[in-house]
């Protein structure tokens, strides 16, 4: 297959099991950011592993997020390094997650196995974004349902003991995830993995996981609060 950064001099690290659970995937042949498998969105998160190559990183990294085949025929726009950049507090200056609202590729130059200390640094990186991306995606699907639930009968108390439990689980991991400052239930600091794209990702869906925390946390609050 033809017209993948991938193949541009760049090597990458892919998801390999996500995409057996949710379609963590680039498909060189759909020019559709909102393609789908099985009626689920995809999602794609690549990681590039080394540079080889004369082509723009902007827009290599672009192509990697776009989805579009033609992508070395597309200039990105001036401004989308800034709007595209996922928020970081320990990225050091020239390294970044590029993302859009469903597709994400991570650019460490310093942490490259040809550079690095430890040559699987950018591995383990990938390995706990990529979970925790999909932990968040089931989450943020679980909540939708609830939430969707509850504005048709205002309460879950006709559904099963279990699914409520699950629902009010969400309601918090997500707030924890997203980045709460304390732990709703002992009042202390969660040791919760936290990512500027996992938090990107969870604001996507905050009116209805904000719905959920209000009906079902005690003294809940919204995500921004």
């Amino acid at each position: 297959m033809t017209g993948r950064p991938r193949d541009a001099g760049y090597r990458s690290e892919t998801s390999g099991k996500l995409q057996a659970s949710i379609g963590f995937i680039r498909n060189p042949n759909r020019d559709d950011a909102l393609a789908k498998i099985d009626g689920a969105p995809l999602y794609s998160l690549r990681t590039l592993t080394d540079r080889r190559s004369s082509i723009s990183l902007h827009q290599v990294l672009e192509g990697l997020v776009g989805w579009k085949s033609k992508w070395e025929l597309i200039q990105p726009e001036a401004n989308s390094l800034v709007r595209c950049k996922m928020p970081s507090a320990s990225a050091p200056p020239g390294h970044i997650v590029y993302g859009k609202s469903r597709s994400r590729a991570v650019w460490f130059p310093a942490n490259f196995r040809s550079v690095a200390d430890y040559p699987e640094a950018l591995f383990c990186y990938h390995q706990n974004l990529s979970m925790a991306t999909l932990h968040t995606e089931a989450l943020c699907v679980l909540a939708q349902d609830a939430a969707s639930r509850l504005a048709v009968q205002a309460s879950l108390a006709d559904f099963s003991v279990t699914y409520r439990n699950c629902a009010r689980l969400a309601a918090g991991l997500l707030g924890r995830l997203h980045g709460r400052k304390s732990d709703e239930s002992v009042g202390t600091k969660p040791s919760t993995y936290r990512s500027g794209s996992v938090r990107t990702q969870i604001l996507l869906h905050k009116d209805v996981i904000d719905q959920l925390r209000l009906a079902l946390l005690a003294g809940g609050t919204p995500l921004d609060a």
